[in-house]
């Protein structure tokens, strides 16, 4: 895993849906007549699940129109903005896209991901410079992108920012290359020098914390986005606060429990704290959703 580990790399006709015509609590389900007699008809597929299962069959338009139709439900839904970006993205339709992006961008301006969208966006169109820019812009927002690529240096590579553009690629790495110019500790070698560690250590905490500043900003705002309370559940993670973390994973589950990453990042957790029980079921769950998911996990291989 490499560059594109850092973008959001799932991908996962237009059914309509009526508020008004869902059934209410208690009240029984429709009935269809059939040939062999009634049958109750089947609760309609959420609008971002299915615009996902469409989305991961390559039926764009039909992802699109989903991801639409959950806009008009709720214009500030970025997780269906960053979605239906990405398919514009798949179509070539890169206004579209781009549109999307920054209306991401200016819901969470601390989220790197639409930057960096946008950065392979300028790629693709051979704008090296500005997709340079967007990179840059991503790791100044999140510089665990920078530690996250020298640290996959090396490996075989099984996915980049986009596999079929070698300018967004280079382009990457001429960013990286230029932040590390301006940041020249995180490309040392480990020594067994005590001090350079700690000094590493702090100032990794330092990005960390900054970072969780703005997550609780928003969050205080925006009290049920399921998608930036399961980012932040990953940055206390990373600060070693294990028990915010699962806090947090539980309450992203419990606003949105179609998302097959939320089990997993739990699973992990649990079997960190050597509750496997609780970890497997939570596997079992994401593969459900996912079918893609490996039969298989091996927490204990990377992160």
């Amino acid at each position: 895993m490499t560059i594109s580990v850092l973008l959001k790399v799932s991908l996962p006709t237009a059914l309509v849906c009526f508020v008004s015509l869902q059934p209410t609590a208690g009240a029984q389900q429709p009935i269809t007549l059939t040939e062999t007699g009634p049958r109750r008809a089947e609760a309609p597929m959420p609008l971002m699940e299915r615009g996902k299962l469409e989305k991961s069959h390559r039926d764009f338009d039909g992802a699109i129109s989903s991801f639409t139709e959950a806009l008009g439900l709720n214009m500030n839904n970025t997780d269906a903005l960053f979605e239906r970006g990405q398919c514009y993205y798949y179509q070539n339709k890169f206004a579209e896209a781009r549109s999307d992006f920054e209306r991401v961008m200016q819901a969470a301006p601390y989220d790197c991901q639409p930057v960096l969208w946008i950065g392979t966006i300028e790629a693709k169109q051979g704008n090296d410079d500005k997709a340079v820019e967007n990179y840059l812009q991503a790791f100044k927002l999140n510089p665990q992108l920078v530690k996250q690529f020298l640290k996959d240096q090396g490996k075989a590579k099984t996915q980049t920012v986009n596999p079929k553009n070698q300018g967004a690629v280079t382009a990457y790495e001429k960013a990286v290359a230029k932040y590390l110019v301006e940041h020249p500790e995180l490309n040392e070698p480990k020594t067994a020098d005590s001090s350079a560690s700690t000094q590493t250590t702090h100032s990794s905490k330092e990005d960390l914390q900054e970072l969780l500043n703005k997550q609780n900003e928003y969050i205080k705002d925006n009290p049920t986005d399921a998608a930036e309370i399961f980012r932040r559940g990953k940055t206390y993670k990373r600060l070693g606060e294990a028990d915010k973390a699962l806090a947090d994973f539980n309450e992203a589950i419990k606003l949105d429990s179609t998302k097959s990453r939320f089990y997993l990042a739990r699973a992990r957790l649990y079997h960190e704290q050597n509750k496997l029980e609780l970890s497997q079921a939570d596997v079992e769950k994401a593969q459900s959703l996912d079918p893609t998911i490996p039969h298989h996990i091996n927490f204990d291989e990377g992160n």
